[in-house]
């Protein structure tokens, strides 16, 4: 469907911008704005985990270390099963290692987005939010 520019917008077709040549394969999206919860988690969950780049600096590299562990353990296998044997115990400590650290991280991006909400939620009922880090809580102190 072609249209001039002096055509009205038939609200039936998607969009009313100009429509590209037939027999190309082209997806057109209009520019979408994410509004509600699902916007706000992404845009907090990327700022925690901007927050908690040393976590993930662990867990990239204790992965990658157990996953070469797990290659050398299998390349050995082929020469001497009893080294290969020991490797793979090394491998298997790396992978619970490895488990440890991203659930480090995980838990860094989940206490920097409980921070965050908690930190609007307060601010909307006029208070400031107060952290006790010893006792890992999050007070909000509003004047009254």
């Amino acid at each position: 469907m072609e249209m001039s520019r002096g055509d009205a917008c038939d609200p039936s077709v998607a969009t009313c911008a100009d429509q590209p040549p037939a027999g190309k394969h082209v997806v057109m999206l209009e520019p979408v704005v994410v509004e509600g919860d699902a916007g706000v988690q992404a845009l907090l969950r990327r700022h925690a985990a901007d927050q908690c780049h040393g976590e993930k600096g662990d867990a990239v590299l204790s992965c990658t270390l157990t996953v070469l562990a797990a290659v050398k353990a299998a390349v050995t296998a082929r020469v001497a099963w009893p080294v290969a044997v020991l490797e793979t115990g090394i491998a298997a400590l790396g992978a619970a290692n490895c488990a440890r650290v991203v659930v480090a991280y995980e838990d860094c991006v989940d206490k920097h987005v409980a921070r965050a909400e908690a930190t609007v939620k307060c601010e909307a009922e006029g208070g400031k939010l107060v952290v006790n880090e010893s006792a890992a809580e999050l007070i909000c102190q509003v004047e009254r």
